[in-house]
């Protein structure tokens, strides 16, 4: 190969590679459909976005890093024709270019499968007229541009607002003076002009160049502008005279950056005059788009001025004499570094502000001001806590903005500490930026890069923050200190940092799976066995009365013991550790009097209602009433004995219909009604005993009627069943059961049984049904699909085993928790990490915890579930689910997930033996 070829491609090397993987970092983005998000979306653009500000430093690159090298008047000098130099230059740069245009396309076609684009898919003529015209402008733009002014930071603004200037004045005026003419042609023609004209140009200077390009006098600040001494005490200046001088000269180093600002600040000034002027641009929305988002360039300024911070005294050879003055190393870094950020902050947050004002502030709705961290029910205000968090408040709508200046500084502060010019830190700090956007949006949910439950929440921030900044600063002081800057520097600082990443996900993945527990025992021992496996004993969770739910227990002689659970907030020490629990039961729970109960429903609080083997039906003996349903007082309240309620001997079954009402089914198929309607009860309430049970609707062969969670459903004698409804209106198949309830035909449910199938879903976003059937088998029943017209989803039928076993007993579940019990007693979790029905190897199944005398077990909700031993004793297990588990504490900047995940342990609740009546 070529000398002059090779030494091309060593030019453009690191620029490419950068390229090439900012073109492909957007698999980054999570494939999972079901985590779609606005912050996912934007990780998924954003590399799309700074791909062309990769091109444009791969322009630039081709003749700047000549310039800043030093190197230019070596090229010139060469024993080689200009116009073959010439060509070979832009040939390896065009070739680079439409290498990394391929790129681009090929992952922007897998992308576009991606499922948020799947409702707006962009026309791909268009797409490939305008990524063809930015990779035309940027090469001509970045070949005139160096060639023009031979600084590259000029050059950089110029390659980018010159096209983008032409781009918006083009489609102002043709809409304005041509209303029938197409933009989209014009601004083709106008950028295509450009960009050939650019190129000619560009050859014509190259083939005049000088050695040396005449500037025009020194770049230096107004005298002016300079820190007048007479500020400054005489004592104070020969104390502090060393770090003044490095101050002012750090000042003085970004002094072309006060030039670039003056632009960027004149240039704004016009964009906000215009937009005044012609009132907001209302007949161009290109051209209020632009103008009114001009203010975003203000953030490239911090990245400019980072990249500049020690890369350009390395270019200017200061660099080592500033090493060798007789101040601290240390020193000098940290005041280069606080020069760097103030300046960043300066031109990147406060400049846009006072040209925009209010305008551009986030909305950000904090409620700190009517906010109280409450911690075992006492507030705390007033405190010292609580004048930080006010301060907070008011500082809120400031920190997305400055959190993004702060980070682009380091990230470009760092890249210019391995850098030996400015231009050769611009490709680094790109990717370092995409790089960590990535980390941050993913950051509380890994999920969407890895496809693993690593953490949730904001502990790998309190982890990585901490870890990272030091890793970062300890780099960039050592880089600092390095005259020359190589391949084994970048080396380290590599491996640094990716040791560090290791370190915090270890340590974040450790802390949330609280390894500490894998050396514990995950049970305290049972009591001595009272109970033994029967399909008589029953677990049920019921019924939605004051945020909680009915909780029943049915042994296998027919006794019902019952409690009640609710749901509480946990403090915010306890949610933040993962030790809070969803629900606990109240005091007061017993067994009910009397035993061969057949069917037990709760109706409003302890009201119970009740039919035995014999076809007796039952209910409370003393009301309670449901206007009191509110009072703490009726948490401690004993239930009610039950009496007989009537002398037929038919009653089949009793589920809860509402808190006024129990549902009752006779053997004839008939369906009845006990107390009323009637749901706001004013008077005090009589009680169940005193209504005359009514007939509901004129059908008589229904089969059975039972619970299942919130919900009560009937099935009838062939198979169909059915559910309530408050009003039939335009559903088909109603039923009338009075004027006021209705049924309505539940088909999906038809496919299952009501011994225990569950929905469940994958990782992946997979819904469907499992159950386990009287052979013993754990299978898929159903699968959620689209209807042929895909207005809706409809349950469709499947019948396969997952796993080998045959002797599972029960299930319960909800979502991605599902739990099955073997007749051996023990209990075992199921995952589903891909679609089963797509990959039944994909389920597998893991033992909880060491016992092996379960005897019953149920869902409640929230990812929680209560198990039955033995011994009488009921146990809750709380697991992780893809429904991210609803916090019970929400903080004004958002949802406050636990830092660490659910504990293995279970948590005992009650034995139903103790004060057994």
């Amino acid at each position: 190969m070529n000398a002059l070829v090779r030494k091309e491609i060593k030019l453009l090397l690191p620029s490419f590679s950068i390229a090439v993987l900012l073109a492909l970092s957007l698999w980054l983005a999570p494939s999972n459909s079901a985590l779609v998000s606005p912050l996912s979306v934007f990780e998924a653009v954003f590399p799309f976005l700074l791909c062309p500000a990769v091109v444009v430093i791969m322009a630039l690159d081709s003749f700047g890093r000549e310039m800043s090298s030093g190197t230019f008047a070596n090229l010139l000098a060469q024993p080689v024709s200009r116009s073959r130099l010439w060509w070979t230059k832009t040939m390896a740069l065009a070739g680079a270019l439409v290498l990394v245009l391929g790129v681009w396309w090929l992952s922007f076609l897998g992308w576009r499968s991606h499922a948020a684009l799947n409702a707006a898919k962009p026309d791909l003529g268009d797409l490939a007229m305008t990524t063809g015209l930015i990779l035309l402008t940027a090469f001509s733009g970045g070949l005139w541009t160096v060639l023009l002014f031979r600084t590259v930071a000029a050059a950089f603004w110029f390659t980018l607002l010159v096209p983008a200037g032409l781009t918006v004045a083009t489609r102002y005026f043709t809409e304005k003076f041509f209303a029938g003419a197409n933009p989209t042609y014009a601004i083709t023609a106008v950028l295509t002009v450009y960009s050939i004209a650019g190129f000619l140009w560009a050859r014509r200077m190259f083939l005049r160049a000088q050695d040396v390009q005449w500037t025009g006098g020194d770049i230096a600040m107004p005298a002016w502008l300079k820190l007048p001494r007479m500020f400054v005490a005489a004592k104070a200046t020969q104390s502090r005279g060393p770090r003044l001088a490095l101050l002012k000269k750090e000042i003085q180093l970004h002094q072309s950056q006060f030039v670039i600002a003056g632009i960027l600040a004149f240039l704004h000034l016009g964009m906000v005059a215009a937009r005044k002027a012609a009132g907001g641009f209302k007949d161009s929305p290109m051209m209020e788009f632009l103008t009114g988002q001009f203010w975003v360039l203000w953030v490239v300024m911090p990245l400019l001025i980072g990249c500049a911070a020690v890369a350009e005294e390395r270019k200017l050879g200061t660099f080592e004499s500033q090493l060798c003055l007789s101040s601290r190393r240390r020193t000098q870094f940290a005041i280069k570094f606080l020069v760097v950020l103030m300046l960043s902050c300066g031109f990147g947050v406060i400049v846009p502000l006072l040209f925009e004002g209010g305008r551009i502030v986030p909305d950000i709705q904090s409620k700190f001001s009517n906010f109280a961290l409450a911690s075992n029910g006492q507030v705390l205000h007033g405190n010292l806590l609580w004048a930080v968090l006010s301060f907070i408040d008011s500082l809120l709508p400031l920190l997305p903005q400055l959190a993004i200046v702060i980070g682009v500084t380091t990230i470009s502060f760092f890249a210019s500490t391995l850098a030996r010019n400015t231009l050769q830190a611009l490709a680094p700090t790109a990717l370092g930026i995409v790089v960590a956007s990535v980390l941050v949006i993913n950051g509380s949910d890994p999920e969407a890069i890895v496809d693993a439950l690593l953490w949730r929440g904001w502990l790998a921030y309190l982890i990585g923050i901490p870890t990272l900044t030091v890793a970062l600063a300890w780099l960039m002081y050592g880089n600092f200190k390095q005259v020359l800057v190589g391949w084994k520097v970048w080396r380290r600082n590599g491996i640094v940092l990716l040791a560090s990443l290791v370190a915090v996900v270890t340590l974040a993945s450790a802390t949330y799976h609280r390894v500490w527990e894998l050396v514990s025992p995950i049970e305290p021992p049972h009591g001595v066995a009272r109970l033994t496996p029967s399909p008589g004993v029953t677990l049920r969770c019921e019924g939605v009365w004051n945020g909680g739910r009915d909780f029943l227990v049915r042994l296998s002689d027919g006794r019902i013991w019952t409690d009640r659970f609710e749901f509480k907030d946990p403090s915010l020490g306890a949610l933040l550790l993962g030790e809070g629990r969803s629900f606990t039961l109240l005091p007061g729970g017993r067994f009910f009097d009397g035993t061969n109960w057949s069917s037990f429903a709760i109706c409003n609080g302890w009201e119970a209602v009740g039919v035995k083997s014999d076809g007796s039906l039952w209910v409370s003996k003393q009301p309670t009433n449901p206007v009191m349903l509110e009072q703490s007082a009726l948490h401690t309240a004993s239930p009610a004995g039950l009496v007989r309620f009537g002398a037929d001997n038919n009653w089949k079954s009793a589920a809860r219909e509402a808190d006024t009402s129990a549902t009752l089914l006779k053997e004839d198929g008939t369906l009845w009604r006990l107390g009323t309607n009637r749901l706001s009860w004013k008077k005090p309430w009589p009680g169940l005993r005193t209504f005359k049970p009514q007939r509901l609707g004129a059908d008589s062969d229904w089969a059975e009627i039972f619970s299942n969670g919130d919900q009560t459903y009937f099935r009838k004698t062939n198979g169909e069943s059915w559910r309530f409804a408050s009003r039939a209106g335009s559903v088909k198949n109603a039923i009338q059961l009075d004027e006021e309830i209705w049924l309505y035909r539940v088909a999906d449910f038809e496919l299952f049984s009501s011994r225990g199938d569950v929905s469940a879903y994958s990782r992946r976003g997979a819904n469907f049904m499992v159950g386990v059937r009287e052979d013993g088998t754990f299978r898929v029943t159903g699968a959620w699909q689209p209807s042929p017209n895909k207005a809706t989803w409809t349950m469709a039928e499947q019948n396969f085993q997952l796993g080998k076993e045959t002797d599972w007993i029960a299930l319960a579940g909800d979502g991605e928790s599902v739990v099955t019990l073997k007749n051996d007693g023990s209990l075992w979790k199921w995952t589903f990490s891909d679609d089963p029905i797509t990959y039944p190897d994909a389920a597998s199944c893991a033992r909880l915890g060491t016992h092996s005398d379960w005897i019953a077990v149920n869902a409640t909700m929230m990812g929680e579930l209560v198990s039955l031993a033995a011994d009488g004793s009921l146990w809750s297990w709380q697991f992780e689910s893809m429904g991210r588990r609803s916090p019970s504490f929400t903080s004004p900047v958002g949802e406050l997930r636990p830092l660490l995940g659910v504990s293995r342990k279970p948590q005992t609740l009650a034995n139903i033996f103790d004060d057994a009546k």
